[in-house]
């Protein structure tokens, strides 16, 4: 019966407690639009210690019409979100993600999803990777979802990028698409980029002989010689700048500086190693 009575007692005070909590941020949130500096950093100050659970009534009070209260928010949230990527935060870190991928996923203002994006880009992780592929269909905001996947590390990114370029007709976003796949390294989004060898649009074909370079593994550096053998000036050229680039990241493992040096051999650049 005791026991009853307490739990009785603790979720009656949680119905009082909650909303003069509420209140409490809403009230704090306030105050960083206040013409007062003081008042505006001891807000800040009293809203990180928060932490996470805030981002959303954060989100809701970023206001571009409200300059000063629009960026006291967005500094609160991110340092909120720095924190939360600290070492030994995961819990905050957790919380933060979530919180970053319902603002992805309403129907907020362009600002601010693109401001959710870019901080996302900071601590996501691998179960951000499904908002994020869907992102990519979107024209508006796809630029920076392609670089916040760019640095989430997970073979999901990789894949979503994958699809992406598949389905991908503007020559200028399978350009974006291929460097973002270079920039990963990731030998998964290998078998697409050498597709795009064989695109029509030369820009196309130059940014995949590139992102080859950056993979550097025994697949890619054979299809850059080809090139490098039979292409076009152009190519022939960006296949070199490719292949010294493959060298070089090759080189940074004792086990492939002999596969780095055959590189720089056969374009009698020796002073590399």
């Amino acid at each position: 019966m005791r026991t009853l009575t307490r739990t009785l007692v603790f979720l009656i005070s949680l119905f009082f407690v909650i909303p003069s909590w509420s209140a409490d941020v809403d009230s704090r949130i306030g105050q960083l639009g206040s013409p007062d500096e003081s008042s505006r950093r001891a807000a800040y100050q009293a809203l990180v210690q928060q932490g996470p659970e805030i981002l959303g009534q954060l989100f809701e009070s970023m206001d571009p019409s409200q300059k000063t209260l629009n960026l006291w928010a967005r500094n609160t949230a991110e340092r909120i979100v720095h924190n939360a990527g600290s070492p030994g935060a995961e819990p905050q870190r957790v919380q933060a993600e979530s919180a970053l991928l319902q603002v992805i996923q309403s129907s907020c203002c362009r600002q601010n999803k693109e401001f959710a994006l870019r901080l996302l880009s900071r601590i996501g992780t691998e179960r951000s990777v499904p908002v994020l592929a869907d992102v990519l269909n979107d024209k508006i905001h796809r630029e920076t979802a392609r670089c916040t996947l760019v640095l989430i590390p997970s073979r999901k990114a990789t894949a979503s990028l994958v699809k992406a370029l598949k389905g991908a007709e503007d020559p200028n976003w399978k350009v974006a698409l291929i460097n973002a796949l270079g920039e990963r390294r990731d030998t998964g989004g290998r078998s697409p980029v050498l597709k795009a060898l064989k695109d029509e649009n030369r820009e196309v074909r130059l940014a995949a002989i590139s992102a080859l370079g950056r993979m550097a593994d025994g697949k890619s550096v054979s299809a850059l010689w080809k090139i490098w053998e039979k292409g076009e000036a152009a190519e022939k050229a960006a296949a070199t700048d490719a292949l010294l680039n493959a060298a070089e990241e090759l080189s940074r493992s004792p086990k492939k500086e002999k596969a780095a040096r055959k590189i720089y051999d056969r374009l009698q650049i020796t002073e590399r190693l």
